[in-house]
């Protein structure tokens, strides 16, 4: 099953772990110390992925790397929308060891 989520600019103007752990937040994870996410399981907006850029980008990250990183350890961009939203299925998130 999947959820859909708005979720903030300021909540995904970050880094994916810290986008991962806001995503958490939204639906109603309180202790993430112990959470693993399967970053398959998650779907984003282009407006989220724009500040996902936006935030590397001010690290000073090339768009290259920031792409490598995105296909490596990122959701992916392909969720319909013009709003900040994600869609999440049910084994995003697990509890770890």
């Amino acid at each position: 099953m999947k959820k859909r989520y708005s979720i903030s600019k300021e909540q995904c103007t970050c880094g994916i772990s810290e986008l991962y752990d806001n995503v958490a937040k939204i639906m109603g994870v309180s202790d993430l110390s112990k959470v693993v996410y399967d970053c398959r399981k998650l779907s984003i907006t282009k407006k989220v992925l724009d500040c996902l850029y936006e935030f590397y980008r001010s690290e000073n990250q090339s768009d290259e790397t920031i792409t490598t990183c995105m296909l490596l350890y990122g959701p992916k961009a392909d969720l319909d929308g013009d709003g900040y939203e994600v869609e999440v299925e049910d084994v995003f998130i697990t509890k770890g060891v």
